[in-house]
């Protein structure tokens, strides 16, 4: 049996978790990463996107305010994790909320609405600058 991340070496393509309880919002953030030729994985909520973790994605965007889990407790649970603390994380949300995701271990804040150009940066950045040499 071949490893998720010998499996993602293999087919060259990251993963990439995208949560948001918008559905168009959601449905755009699929687009633009989706046209970049990423993989995508993607949950309503937090508590949806914690289980999808054993999909073992490479990077996240998250939106904090989400039902059941918000962005904050997934955030946090995901740096407490032994198996996915150092996968990058980017946060996009309506409200000012940088310092406080930040805070709790996002990587990246992007304030909505989001450019595709800056969403497009910021995923590229965090994937080549994470070891993963994917670019």
């Amino acid at each position: 049996m071949i490893s998720p991340r010998k499996a993602r070496s293999l087919f060259g393509v990251p993963k990439i978790l995208v949560f948001d309880d918008d559905p168009p919002t959601l449905e755009l953030h699929v687009e633009i990463l989706g046209g970049a030729g990423h993989a995508l994985l993607t949950a309503t909520d937090g508590a949806e996107a914690l289980v999808l973790m054993d999909q073992n994605p490479d990077l996240i965007v998250a939106d904090v305010g989400t039902p059941r889990v918000d962005g904050y407790e997934f955030i946090r649970r995901v740096r407490r994790s032994a198996t996915h603390s150092s996968v990058p994380i980017i946060v996009i949300s309506g409200a000012e909320v940088s310092q406080r995701a930040i805070g709790v271990g996002a990587d990246r804040f992007l304030q909505k609405p989001v450019s595709p150009t800056a969403l497009r940066a910021a995923v590229d950045e965090l994937l080549n600058t994470r070891g993963k040499g994917w670019y």
